[in-house]
């Protein structure tokens, strides 16, 4: 068993593992913080099971979460408790009850192609009779491509749970700017803090990337120290 009793983040980024390798022995890591971005999936699999992170405050993964769903679902219910921020790819029917593991949950990240699709899953999530959801205080969307569909779920989402801060990073799929502007004001006057509201106009690596795990269509900024991943 290795314990590493000083490390407090972790961050592995463009990681693969052989698959000839030799699963690692159990790993005890006191880390606040887990970040994996485009690492790949046999290696998440052997984080996921053999990573004992007692007090871990934060896990961001960017990678193809379908592949390792049991091994990221186990994790969540043995860390969950402690796991304050928690930001993931791509949420899905088979993600979204992930949250359920996660009852301390202060800020939720989305990195989508689109908004749309996790935004309505959250709103279906959330707006279940019964739920008892998590606190959500902040949401940070990284997509892709951020357009008029995502408001509709937002709005849902706006009116359930007590947004203190919302950043929204994206290119813009909006016909008209006047629109975006509109749905902007709406979402300033609705969260106490916009934190970050951009939508640019045009093809934008750094937009480019959210959409997609695979190494080859990303400038490899996530892990670089730029505030789109931090």
């Amino acid at each position: 068993m290795l314990v590493a009793y000083k490390v407090e983040a972790l961050v592995l980024s463009h990681v693969g593992l052989d698959c000839g390798g030799r699963p690692p022995e159990r790993i005890i890591l006191p880390a606040l913080n887990l970040s994996l971005y485009f690492v790949s999936c046999l290696l998440s699999r052997y984080i996921f099971t053999s990573l004992d992170a007692p007090s871990l405050h934060s896990l961001k993964a960017m990678f193809q979460n379908h592949r390792a769903m049991d091994e990221l679902r186990s994790f969540l219910l043995q860390h969950g408790p402690s796991i304050r921020v928690f930001q993931i790819y791509e949420i899905h029917t088979g993600t979204i009850d992930f949250l359920g593991a996660l009852p301390n949950l202060d800020v939720l990240g989305i990195i989508s192609a689109n908004a749309g699709p996790p935004l309505r899953h959250i709103a279906s999530y959330i707006a279940r009779p019964g739920l008892i959801s998590p606190p959500l205080s902040a949401i940070d969307i990284n997509v892709g491509e951020f357009d008029s569909s995502a408001i509709q779920p937002l709005k849902q989402i706006l009116g359930t749970a007590s947004l203190r801060s919302l950043s929204v990073r994206g290119e813009s799929g909006y016909s008209e700017g006047e629109e975006e502007k509109r749905d902007k004001a709406w979402s300033c006057e609705r969260v106490k803090t916009v934190a970050v509201w951009d939508i640019r106009c045009g093809d934008d690596p750094r937009t480019r990337c959210f959409g997609s795990p695979y190494f080859e269509t990303h400038p490899g900024i996530f892990g670089g120290g730029t505030n789109w991943s931090d």
